[in-house]
């Protein structure tokens, strides 16, 4: 896992065929989310992308996602006391 200032990326996993890949990416996101509730974005990338340059990150965001197969919207789980956007129970 690699962190910049309000983001954390998962580094890539490991595949045999594309949809094997993407169950085990939502595994290592939801693992994240468990481990670090203070954090609302995960961001899972290819190999060919390196962690570590937000500018390789973002560019392969923007090329790449497609947000109805891409993109896990997680409702209803706790998230941080600190979130303004928190409801009453805590949920995010």
């Amino acid at each position: 896992m690699s962190c910049s200032p309000g983001r954390m990326r998962i580094p890539p996993c490991g595949h045999t065929d594309q949809e094997d890949h993407r169950g085990r990416c939502k595994n290592a996101i939801m693992a994240a989310l468990s481990a670090h509730t203070s954090l609302k974005t995960r961001v899972v990338v290819d190999e060919d992308i390196d962690v570590c340059d937000e500018r390789d990150v973002e560019f392969a965001i923007a090329t790449r996602v497609r947000a109805d197969r891409d993109v896990l919207i997680v409702t209803g789980a706790r998230g941080s006391s600190l979130d303004p956007c928190r409801s009453i129970t805590g949920q995010t």
